[in-house]
């Protein structure tokens, strides 16, 4: 497909207070990973207030944390488009270890926001998406996966592995599966019991960085979903 480029004014607000003339109920932000942004992304936790750096802090590794920057650093974009104070937004992680945000400023902890989008982040080797909705969503990005050559019953329902022919259709089914769970909430595991969705499901495929991604979406008006791409070198 070919990446859409949505001008501000159609993305809704961050904000229950005013109401969008043009509605695209989930935004997906996407950014290229390099070497060297990884090797950057740490140092900026310095610049960050207390409340976003313990969020950076507490993802462990030095990967992790550096992946934790960039998703802030992605809501922080998507904060301007959406005329919301960045400052006054974060990530935390719930009991589950999935992303969501909340209300934060430098003196307080972070609060649990109602009002607030659905937030899901996923990443490959070279690149990170973050998917922002109205709903729950999951949203997950792989490149190019192998076929395997053993049964898959245990991944996919029997009507799924009839549409597995080759690495790109069976790519395909894996990004949306994996949306699935995370929209689920529960688990691959359950994701993988049934071929049944119980809620909107796409898959997109586009070119970054010279060659093919595929990002599964999962959640309500995921079908109308709109993809942004963020250069944060």
């Amino acid at each position: 497909m070919t990446l859409m480029i949505i001008p501000s004014s159609d993305f809704w607000p961050l904000c229950d207070a005013c109401e969008p003339s043009t509605t695209r109920p989930v935004v997906i932000f996407i950014t290229p990973l390099t070497d060297e942004l990884i090797s950057t992304l740490e140092e900026r936790a310095v610049r960050l207030d207390p409340s976003k750096r313990t969020f950076v802090e507490a993802g462990g590794s030095p990967l992790r944390r550096a992946l934790r920057v960039a998703q802030l650093e992605l809501v922080y974009r998507g904060c301007a488009l959406f005329a919301l104070d960045a400052h006054g937004v974060s990530l935390a992680s719930d009991d589950g270890g999935a992303p969501r945000l909340v209300l934060c400023d430098s003196a307080s902890a972070p609060t649990p926001c109602d009002h607030l989008p659905h937030v899901s982040v996923s990443h490959c080797d070279d690149a990170l998406a973050l998917a922002l909705s109205r709903h729950r969503v999951g949203v997950d990005v792989e490149r190019l996966r192998t076929l395997p050559d053993r049964p898959m019953t245990q991944l996919f329902s029997e009507t799924e592995i009839a549409s597995v022919v080759d690495d790109e259709t069976f790519t395909e089914a894996w990004v949306r599966k994996e949306a699935y769970a995370k929209w689920l909430g529960t688990g691959l595991r359950d994701a993988l019991a049934s071929g049944i969705y119980q809620t909107d499901t796409t898959v997109m495929r586009f070119e970054l960085a010279g060659s093919s991604l595929w990002i599964g979406c999962a959640g309500s008006g995921c079908t109308d979903a709109s993809v942004r791409s963020i250069d944060l070198a």
